[in-house]
């Protein structure tokens, strides 16, 4: 159950299975279970989990890796699909980042190089390059270049100066960022309140900030 908790999976009733299954006195070498969530309004996530047989006389079984995919809601028939290794130690990554990398945005992760060398980097997918796989490419930011908790700050006083903003939560919100997430703030103008999103960017090294509000 730890993979799964990590993956974001509370409760195994969340999983349903993609074939059938039967009982059998012989288990199976493999099968496939699917995990769906809608994370917003505009979308539905969908993840499909390969398990492998682990040991050929005992039911214990691996996730060997998992196939994400986010499919708008909006009449809008595209799809983007990437596979996620979870054999490969390097690196991880759960439902909800995977769909923010899906999204276009950019997670921050901890990597280790093949010699075991760790670092920080943000990851990104370029939707405009796939691989021999038919996953999309991948592209890191150094850590080192882009500080999200300095950048919050100078975009939000660059953006609203000295109106009243609430940043009670301001390590929550770094942290949000850092795992990729879209997050909305609200800013006070006189007796109206106006929401916007804010995403990281280490590409360019700023916070982007954009008005949702309805009017």
């Amino acid at each position: 159950m730890e993979i799964l908790e990590r993956l974001g999976i509370t409760d195994c009733k969340q999983l349903a299975p993609v074939e059938p299954i039967e009982y059998c006195e012989k288990a199976p070498k493999s099968f496939r279970m699917v995990y769906r969530n809608f994370f917003d309004a505009k979308s539905i996530f969908t993840a499909t989990l390969f398990f492998s047989q682990l040991h050929d006389k005992l039911h214990i079984y691996g996730i060997r890796k998992y196939d994400a995919s986010v499919r708008w809601i909006d009449n809008d028939p595209s799809e983007r699909l990437h596979s996620f290794p979870l054999i490969d130690k390097r690196i991880f990554f759960s439902f909800k980042e995977a769909y923010n990398l899906l999204q276009g945005r950019c997670v921050l992760k901890r990597h280790v190089t093949r010699t075991g060398r760790e670092y920080l980097a943000w990851t990104q997918l370029d939707f405009e390059y796939i691989d021999s796989k038919g996953n999309y490419c991948w592209m890191e930011y150094p850590k080192r270049g882009f500080n999200v908790r300095v950048a919050l700050r100078t975009a939000l006083w660059a953006e609203f100066g000295r109106r009243r903003l609430d940043l009670t939560r301001l390590d929550n919100l770094v942290k949000s960022l850092e795992q990729g997430n879209l997050e909305v703030i609200p800013v006070q103008y006189g007796t109206r309140t106006k929401f916007f999103s804010i995403e990281a960017n280490p590409k360019d090294r700023r916070i982007k900030l954009t008005d949702c509000s309805i009017s």
